[in-house]
């Protein structure tokens, strides 16, 4: 009778040892960043802030750009990640594999990717973290820019933000941006959008801001004082902006004088103070070109 009434023994393993459940996986922004990336006429743009915040509150400024280029191909990715030394790993891995051999097309890209993420995600048995990145390629006839979340997730789009910075700039860009500009007017249009979530998101979002131009040939990379430059110059466009909008809303003629000096105001800041140079010492013009510059001229004269 006694016998009757135990309970079998895997009922009491169950018990004390629930098997663990993985649950679902959480659809949130990492708590860090701003990256954003851009189609433009001739390639593309990609460009990330340098904020890192951890869990405890403390921060840290780290780069969180990664750039690879072969013979025939060129990339640029930029992540948020809440976990990341893995997610470095991780780009790592998906360069390695994609500089293993000669990368023809887009899909074969997009095959090797894909690959690496779901081994990166596999390799997480109790949940991946959380991560997202951008991710861009330049072939010799093509280029794309992909928005990219493990395991198998990679959507071909124009314009991406990602980080908690892009709850900022998404609704501004989808107003001002929208159109395919140059690459000079891109890293203008990028570096306005920066200081906008640097501004507005200053928990999450901050540091230095670091870019590259990609083509089919190797990535520029932008220097960062050129970038600082033109998110400082913001301020005056945000009170262009403001002036003409002013003198949109009213009738009177000295609101119409006020808007013709705030265009110009605008154009002078960008087209007389900014310009975007390569560590190479190489402009970055719309049309996609890259000029050599003369070295800088030391002499006491």
């Amino acid at each position: 009778m006694i016998s009757l009434m135990r309970k079998p023994r895997y009922e009491i393993e169950q018990t004390l040892y629930p098997r663990p459940i993985r649950g679902p996986r959480l659809e949130y922004k990492p708590r860090m960043t701003i990256g954003i990336g851009m189609l433009c006429d001739g390639g593309i743009v990609v460009a990330a802030d340098t904020r890192t915040v951890y869990a405890d509150g403390s921060t840290a400024h780290m780069r969180k750009i990664k750039v690879a280029s072969s013979a025939d191909a060129a990339f640029v990715a930029a992540f948020a990640s809440s976990d990341v030394p893995s997610t470095e790993t991780l780009l790592t891995d998906i360069f390695s594999d994609l500089n293993s051999e000669a990368r023809t097309s887009l899909p074969k890209c997009e095959e090797a990717v894909r690959a690496q993420m779901a081994k990166w995600d596999a390799s997480h048995p109790h949940g991946a973290p959380d991560t997202e990145f951008i991710f861009a390629a330049a072939l010799p006839n093509d280029h794309a820019l992909y928005h990219c979340r493990p395991p198998n997730a990679m959507n071909r789009k124009a314009y991406i933000a990602i980080g908690q910075g892009a709850a900022i700039v998404d609704p501004i860009r989808n107003i001002l941006f929208k159109e395919k500009r140059g690459p000079r007017t891109t890293l203008k249009e990028i570096a306005y959008l920066m200081y906008r979530a640097k501004n507005d998101y200053g928990s999450a979002c901050g540091g230095e801001t670091f870019a590259a131009f990609l083509r089919a040939t190797p990535p520029a990379a932008i220097e960062v004082k050129y970038m600082s430059l033109a998110e400082k110059a913001s301020v005056r466009i945000d009170e262009a902006m403001r002036r003409v909008l002013g003198a949109i809303f009213s009738d009177s003629k000295e609101s119409q004088d006020s808007l013709t000096q705030a265009v110009d105001d605008g154009n002078y800041v960008y087209r007389k103070m900014i310009k975007f140079l390569t560590h190479s010492r190489e402009e970055i013009a719309d049309d996609g070109s890259i000029h050599p510059l003369p070295p800088p001229d030391f002499s006491l004269e």
